[in-house]
């Protein structure tokens, strides 16, 4: 699967693998990789440990590792924003009024 970059035509964000959004279903088949890169004017660059990325509407890239959610800007080669997963603890709760209408 590949996706254009809202912000540059020339920024293509990709995924391969037999199951890009399905990594596994142990009942099924095992995990498989499913590696994301980035490819600018022609040259590749794998985005590692990355899980799951895609496209902001403001043409920010979004991924997510086992640990971090970070936004990126790859015009400028930043980091806009970052949240460290495993620095947060669970707090559950009942759950907001607005999600039990459909």
């Amino acid at each position: 699967m590949e996706k254009v970059a809202p912000a540059s035509r020339h920024v293509v964000l990709s995924v391969r693998g037999k199951f890009e959004a399905f990594r596994t279903a142990p009942d099924l088949w095992p995990p498989h990789p499913a590696p994301y890169a980035l490819t600018r004017s022609g040259r590749v660059e794998t985005l590692t440990g990355v899980q799951w990325a895609d496209w902001t509407y403001e043409g920010h890239l979004a991924t997510a590792t086992g640990r971090t959610l970070r936004i990126l800007d790859t015009q400028r080669g930043r980091v806009v924003s970052e949240t460290r997963l495993a620095d947060e603890e669970p707090r559950p709760g009942p759950a907001p009024e607005w999600a039990n209408e459909w």
